[in-house]
């Protein structure tokens, strides 16, 4: 985590310090990219802003939150009510053939958690 906080800091200084254009110099317009879309030197605070929009190794980091948040999430929901069907003698020979004599059983559970389980998991 430090080296991402120095990396960033880093990028912002060197952004600041290095000018972007020349002022005797013209450069085609990319309406996609705002630095070349800018007159002149870009503030600290275009600097920073396209240093964290543009490095590959801080969106990653987005994508990470956005999962840990997710998984906090789904955490503090109920479980799932679980349904089994089970189904024995059946298919068989003589009296027994196809699912005439078959016997069904059908089940539906549910967890109930106690103990502030839930709220622990989301924490």
């Amino acid at each position: 985590m430090k080296s991402i906080i120095l990396t960033i800091g880093l990028c912002i200084i060197f952004m600041a310090a290095v000018p972007l254009s020349s002022a005797g110099e013209e450069s085609p317009v990319n309406p996609g990219n705002p630095v070349e879309e800018s007159a002149g030197p870009i503030t600290l605070r275009e600097a920073a802003a396209l240093a964290l929009t543009k490095n590959p190794e801080l969106d990653s980091f987005s994508w990470e939150i956005r999962s840990r948040e997710a998984k906090a999430l789904q955490a503090g929901l109920l479980p799932n009510p679980d349904l089994d069907v089970e189904i024995e003698n059946a298919l068989g020979t003589g009296s027994h053939n196809g699912f005439s004599q078959a016997e069904t059983t059908i089940q539906l559970s549910q967890l109930i958690e106690i103990g502030n389980k839930r709220a622990l998991r989301v924490q």
